[in-house]
């Protein structure tokens, strides 16, 4: 993680602690849909996950933290208002549940 993300991240399950991103270029692509065309804050990582496990736990840790935050999952960005975007929180990056 990097300095100076949120404390729930600090705090996140350890079995998807690692298949978290909070580095700019991992974020940036999740702050503006597919045209660029809505744009938002950026979420403070991303989920890419292996397994919809992964994405139980991350749930589970968003109901459960002290402090709120949002989790979006994403396609290929093709949300027509923004409802893919997670400002602060974590966007779900979706590809790569390709089975």
């Amino acid at each position: 993680m990097a300095a100076g993300t949120s404390s729930w991240l600090d705090n996140i399950a350890p079995e998807i602690a690692s298949k978290l991103y909070s580095d700019g270029d991992a974020v940036a692509r999740f702050a503006t849909d597919y045209g660029s065309i809505i744009s938002a804050a950026p979420p403070a990582a991303v989920l890419r996950p292996s397994s919809p496990e992964d994405i139980a736990a991350l749930i589970r840790c968003a109901n459960g933290a002290d402090s709120p935050f949002s989790v979006a999952a994403r396609g290929n960005g093709h949300s027509t208002h923004g409802q893919a975007f997670a400002p602060g929180g974590v966007a779900i990056d979706m590809a790569e549940l390709r089975g």
